[in-house]
């Protein structure tokens, strides 16, 4: 879309909720053409998110076979093995009590930005699964993310 002449590529931003959290941690692992990133219940260790989520088996659609048995590979597709390579100011929102993708793949790609030094901020909702459903934090959400493409976009 740049290249179309359509996006302005000094105001590029992405996020997505669950899986797009997860590849929204992926692409800003890959490129660094994104001047901000919102994740949002995002999976960023494939193999602690295994153990951890409701619905580990799902990973048995894009992977074929456990992390147990298939270590690197998990390891190699989990956001946080990349983190390095980073530099995409980053906003992390997660419910505090999501048993699909536990708050902990939040906080593992939070800490890991942190120590590299990259723009960062997670926000944990107490009480909200893995979707927002508390109209006040519904609001502040939206509020966070909009104040962030402001800063950074």
């Amino acid at each position: 879309m740049v290249e179309r002449g359509i996006a302005d590529p000094d105001r590029l931003a992405l996020g997505g909720w669950s899986w797009g959290g997860y590849l929204t941690a992926w692409t800003i692992t890959q490129t660094d053409i994104f001047k901000a990133a919102i994740m949002g219940a995002g999976v960023a260790n494939l193999v602690s998110d295994h153990a951890a989520g409701d619905i580990a088996e799902a990973n048995l659609a894009y992977y074929s076979g456990h992390p147990y048995t298939h270590w690197d590979l998990y390891a190699d597709r989990s956001p946080v093995h990349h983190a390095a390579n980073v530099k995409t100011p980053t906003l992390i929102l997660h419910g505090g009590s999501d048993s699909r993708v536990h708050p902990t793949q939040s906080m593992e790609f939070h800490r890991a930005l942190q120590v590299l030094g990259v723009p960062v901020r997670f926000v944990r909702y107490p009480r909200e699964g893995h979707g927002i459903a508390e109209r006040h934090h519904q609001i502040d959400l939206m509020k966070r993310v909009v104040e962030w493409l402001e800063q950074h976009v």
